[in-house]
């Protein structure tokens, strides 16, 4: 009987990949226990510039573990980095030398005009890979993906366009695992973004900004079970917003003030509504119809235009009385007031008597307007008070005692810790949910 450790191994058996190195103790790396295949398959998950770097690092094995990359990320800081005709001839390369069966993420930065052919190329191979996330920043239009391209695209997950138009076919079947939907700065029709919403039953995000041509969003995702955020901002022809989807939890809109719906089963958590003044006059019974949708939500960002809405007027032709509505659950409370006409102290304290629940209140404001706030919010638990960056008020650290005196004589609210800080100095922490831009 043949002794095992010399035993032949059968030629037909296939070869193995997973290979040891056992190197001396003092040249054990994190890596050093790891098989080979395993190192490579880490580095394909890697920002391409971070994987040349490792794998030259790691060993010299490894140095050509870029060509099975699955980022093919080249974002805005490619696109200041190199010129133009450098980055064509980087991204062409990388394409032409890549040997892996997949590539995960497409990102490009570019304008698209003249090169065209080479996009489409690009796109091709990506389809073949499986692509799962995809982004085209442009820097002028003309660019359009056609239909064809768009019903392949089976394992896309996130979307995202910036100048890029796309085309539909007529009996649409793709992006049935998309999740997130972003389209920028293109023309947009109500028919395209329907039929999108009905193919895609797995969305979770939609984002549209400065979207031309579409005049009614209409989302109907009734039976969505993971659609959860909708952003809408600055579409130019825009007058009306309808939302039927049970499962949306935030909603964030800017602009001018459209006509906004929400179906039967709507609970938002969180709203932003940051309205931008127009020629023609807000009806206030607009946003009072937006308010009866409000009751759930806890973080709510909004501008001036929208307290002046909800503030004391004749209302049902004769009467003179306030705006009947109630935030029960809202806890973060944000406010815009450029913009505002005649917004003043009385129409934000009126407000914030319909909020009993408020622990946080982000405002740019006036030491009087403070005042009126501290005094009437009872259950404020925290106010960080600012100086703004325009450098219009100074402070100097010997009117501390002074101004902590008054703060502390106006509160309402026994459990309220309040801070002054410099601009430059705010390290409070304290930060609203909201960035006042997402796009």
């Amino acid at each position: 009987m043949a002794d095992p450790k010399t035993q032949t191994k059968d030629p037909e058996s296939p070869p193995e990949k997973r290979i040891r190195r056992d190197l001396p103790n003092h040249q054990q790396s994190p890596w050093g226990n790891l098989p080979d295949d395993v190192i490579e398959n880490v580095f394909s998950f890697l920002p391409l510039k971070e994987a040349i770097a490792v794998g030259c690092n790691v060993s010299t094995k490894f140095k050509s573990s870029w060509r099975i990359n699955r980022q093919f990320a080249f974002g805005k800081d490619f696109a200041l980095r190199y010129s133009r005709e450098d980055l064509i001839a980087l991204v062409g390369h990388l394409f032409d030398s890549h040997r892996g069966t997949d590539i995960q993420t497409f990102h490009l930065h570019v304008d698209p005009i003249g090169i065209e052919n080479l996009i489409l190329k690009w796109l091709s191979i990506c389809i073949q890979k499986n692509v799962e996330y995809l982004e085209f920043h442009f820097f002028q239009d003309g660019f359009i993906i056609d239909s064809d391209f768009v019903s392949k695209l089976k394992k896309l997950s996130t979307l995202k366009l910036v100048r890029c138009e796309f085309q539909l076919p007529p009996l649409f079947s793709g992006l049935r695992l998309l999740q997130t939907l972003i389209l920028w700065q293109m023309e947009m029709t109500e028919e395209k973004l329907e039929c999108l919403v009905m193919n895609c039953k797995l969305l979770v995000n939609l984002d549209l900004f400065n979207c031309s041509r579409i005049r009614l969003v209409n989302i109907f995702a009734r039976h969505h079970l993971h659609f959860k955020t909708l952003k809408i901002a600055s579409c130019p022809d825009l007058f009306g917003i309808q939302i039927d989807a049970p499962t949306v939890k935030s909603f964030f809109y800017a602009g001018h003030t459209p006509r906004i719906r929400f179906g039967h089963g709507v609970t938002l958590d969180e709203a932003f509504f940051n309205f931008t003044p127009t020629r023609t006059y807000m009806l206030a019974s607009e946003v009072e119809f937006l308010t009866n949708d409000l009751h759930h939500v806890r973080v709510l960002t909004t501008s001036a235009l929208f307290i002046e809405a909800l503030s004391a007027r004749i209302r049902g032709g004769w009467v003179y009385k306030e705006a009947q509505f109630r935030l029960l659950h809202l806890r973060e409370l944000q406010l815009f007031m450029e913009g505002g006409s005649y917004c003043n102290p009385y129409d934000i304290v009126m407000f914030l008597k319909n909020c009993p629940s408020l622990e946080s209140l982000f405002i740019d404001s006036e030491l009087g307007l403070v005042k009126i706030l501290l005094q009437k919010a009872t259950s404020l638990e925290s106010l960080v008070f600012i100086t703004p960056r325009n450098g219009r008020i100074n402070l100097h650290y010997s009117d501390a005692p002074k101004y902590n005196h008054l703060f502390h004589s106006w509160k309402a609210s026994p459990k309220v810790k309040i801070s002054l800080l410099e601009h430059t100095n705010d390290t409070s922490g304290r930060r609203p949910s909201h960035p006042k831009y997402w796009y």
